[in-house]
Order: structure tokens, then sequence, then C-alpha cells
């Protein structure tokens, strides 16, 4: 599996709440920050995290793979984001760029620069 292919699969874990299957992807001492946000570090932190945004913030429903970029340590995703913004009960759709930076084949670090200021709280 490329490493690609393993974002992939760890997107598909938090989209489908399987969280279990999720955990397995990162390594324990992972470090997760959205845009400007506060970081956050380890699994169960970014479980919270992704929980809170899906039930508070934006519940996204749709990642499209516009481009993929893959070194041995390293991959950058750019994608097309969609999904329910809470507040509103509106359907957005904005380009997202992801940064997967890998260490002993699990991911350490996790930066998401979503193009959608309304997201970001």
């Amino acid at each position: 599996m490329s490493k690609v292919q393993f974002v992939q699969a760890m997107e598909g874990a938090a989209l489908a709440g399987d969280w279990e299957l999720f955990k397995s992807f990162f390594s324990d001492d992972v470090y997760y920050r959205v845009g400007n946000t506060t970081e956050v570090r380890g699994t169960e932190a970014i479980i919270n995290y992704l929980q809170t945004s899906f039930t508070n913030g934006l519940a996204i429903k749709d990642l499209q793979v516009r481009s993929a970029w893959e070194t041995p340590d390293t991959v950058v995703l750019e994608l097309n984001m969609g999904g329910l913004r809470v507040r509103d009960q509106k359907n957005v759709t904005y380009p997202c760029v992801d940064v997967y930076r890998f260490r002993n084949d699990k991911i350490a670090d996790w930066r998401v620069f979503a193009i959608e200021p309304t997201y970001i709280r």
C-alpha cells in the first residue's frame, strides 16, 4: 500500500467513525493542527477534535483528491472537501491542502490547511 493509499484509508476510517481503526494509522505522539487553531497531540485528542468539529462545526461528508504527492516520509494531498456547515445547515465545498509526515510507517504529523474561513473556529 502506498502512503497516499494509507492516508486515504485513514480518512475513510474517520468519515465512517471507526475510531479504533483510525487510531492504528498514527504514532502515539502524533501532532495535529488545522490552520491557525490550537495544536493537539495524540490520537485521542485528534478524535475529540474531529468529533467536536463534525458535531458543531463542519460535518465532513466528502473528500475528493485533486492531486497527491508522496516522498519517502511525506504525503501532500490537494483536496476538495465537502460537508454540512452545522451553524447554518448549509452544504459547502472548499479546497484544502493536507500535509502528512511519517515516522516508522505511521503518521506522526498532520497539518490541515482548509481554505474556508467559516470552517475554522
